[in-house]
């Protein structure tokens, strides 16, 4: 059954150009893949998710130097969520970097935070710079 929300409805009078092009199936699959919840899982290829596996030792520093550039509480910081759904920008992340040296004495450029996506890779990528297993 596809759910009302699911198919667009076209405005009242609009040009065939203004239409939606949407088919019950086209509805049906949309409505499908926005339901799918992602679960990232370990690199080693284990299908039981990272949160259950020990967090490196610099992730609370990360986490929080991310709440305190997002001005958020850093409970509501999740460590697998990604620093792009969390709002960082290219602004933010640098702003982000130095807060983190700040915190943790640790210099990183801003770019390493996309290599590493998530506060639980960067804090554990973090563990292998010099400096950062005495942090």
């Amino acid at each position: 059954m596809i759910p009302p929300w699911g198919i667009r409805r076209a405005k009242p009078n609009a040009p065939p150009y203004e239409r939606p092009v949407t088919s019950p199936l086209t509805a049906t699959l949309n409505y499908t893949v926005s339901r799918v919840v992602s679960v990232p899982v370990s690199p080693l290829g284990d299908a039981s998710p990272m949160s259950q596996h020990a967090r490196p030792r610099l992730e609370a520093p990360v986490i929080e130097s991310v709440a305190e550039v997002l001005i958020m509480d850093p409970d509501q910081i999740s460590p697998d969520q990604t620093f792009t759904e969390l709002g960082l920008d290219s602004i933010l992340t640098v702003e982000f970097t130095a807060a983190l040296r700040r915190r943790t004495g640790i210099a990183v450029k801003a770019a390493t935070v996309y290599d590493h996506p998530t506060p639980h890779r960067f804090a554990a990528f973090l563990e292998t710079v010099p400096g950062g297993d005495s942090a």
